[in-house]
């Protein structure tokens, strides 16, 4: 759940949005696995519900994957995960607005407009790998023991095996 600090950042009226090369940089960065600061940037244009599910998917950790029934909850619409899944294929900002970071129960979920399996969703993996990868998965890759059930998920979903971290 966001901090009240951070929702009240969300919710505020619209600000001049940062110069597009600081915008640049930051998704470099992102790309990069690095820590990227997109709190500058306004949410997009849509419906109440489809804004409050994009202000919860920017609070999802890096690194991190929630479902689409999580992502509900957060919401504040528990009961939505179907909904959640076409304001996410609504998203006009992915990376910014971190999609990549929202599967479905049984599967990675579409990504940038398509279903499970097309050919965009493996972008959705290679994020979720690059982000994986830069929080050191490595390192721990080989011991079970270590993971936890988030990465279990991830794991499963991106069908991980430890030559694609090193």
């Amino acid at each position: 759940m966001l901090e009240p600090a951070a929702r009240e950042a969300l919710d505020a009226p619209p600000t001049d949005p940062p110069p597009s090369s600081m915008v640049v940089e930051q998704i470099r960065r992102a790309l990069r696995g690095e820590d990227a600061d997109f709190g500058d940037i306004p949410l997009p244009t849509g419906t109440p519900f489809q804004r409050a599910v994009w202000r919860a998917t920017r609070g999802i950790p890096r690194g991190e994957i929630r479902t689409y029934l999580d992502l509900a909850a957060l919401a504040g619409h528990p009961r939505a995960a179907r909904a959640v899944g076409q304001a996410m294929r609504r998203n006009p900002q992915p990376i910014i607005t971190p999609c990549h970071r929202v599967v479905g129960r049984n599967g990675l979920g579409g990504f940038a407009g398509e279903s499970d399996g097309g050919p965009r969703v493996s972008i959705k993996k290679r994020l979720i790998l690059i982000e994986r990868g830069s929080l050191g998965v490595g390192a721990k890759a080989l011991d079970p023991s270590t993971w936890t059930t988030n990465e279990c998920r991830i794991r499963r979903l991106v069908g991980y095996s430890p030559e694609m971290v090193e």
